[in-house]
């Protein structure tokens, strides 16, 4: 038998994991168009194994007053998207709850996305960077995620560039950043492989 369904089907991590599952692909879920109606998926990793969910909970953080967060909203449940966070934190991350002036006007994060026609993650992710509100609405959106540049020991460059330097995918370093990593650990630490999952980050 699954040691999901045997040991773990009733445990608070075993609900979050089925819980995301029905989201993303039961059709009857009253939640269904906010997750799967809008294509996020579960990555073809944790869809397969709840070994690898619960061994990559455990690595990052999990404990029973923490909750599941997608650092971009828009993105799939991933390693590489996901962390634990506190219900207040991810109350607070609610784009529809933060408040930016800007002009003599306030509106919130998403307001203003869809005003300027750019991404609700992109300008948090902007802002959260460390990006003056000023920059953060008037610049230009790049296709490639992960191309906004940092700076680290004197040097300007695009974080996908970043990552690259590292051996790591494209958009590891920005990922980093989203997840408040310092730029100092974000463009230096490479990834190591674990049990579990394909990557940890340390």
């Amino acid at each position: 038998m699954d040691r999901y369904t045997e040991d773990h089907e009733y445990t608070r991590l075993g609900r979050i994991y089925h819980n995301m599952k029905t989201r993303c692909y039961n059709p009857n879920y009253d939640k269904y168009k906010y997750y799967g109606g809008k294509g996020i998926k579960v990555c073809d990793e944790w869809l397969e194994s709840w070994y690898a969910f619960e061994d990559w909970a455990m690595e990052n953080g999990y404990n029973d007053s923490l909750t599941l967060d997608r650092i971009d909203p828009e993105g799939n449940y991933s390693p590489e998207n996901c962390r634990w966070i506190s219900m207040k934190e991810q109350a607070n991350n609610r784009t529809s709850n933060r408040m930016i002036e800007y002009n003599g006007e306030t509106k919130s994060l998403q307001q203003w996305a869809d005003i300027l026609g750019i991404k609700a993650h992109t300008l948090s992710q902007r802002l959260d960077t460390g990006w003056s509100v000023e920059d953060a609405m008037t610049t230009p959106v790049h296709t490639e995620f992960g191309s906004n540049p940092i700076t680290y020991n004197g040097v300007t460059l695009p974080m996908a560039e970043w990552s690259r330097r590292l051996g790591l995918s494209p958009n590891s370093v920005a990922n980093r950043i989203a997840r408040g990593w310092s730029v100092e650990d974000a463009v230096t630490k490479p990834q190591i492989r674990t049990k579990g999952w394909k990557y940890n980050e340390h």
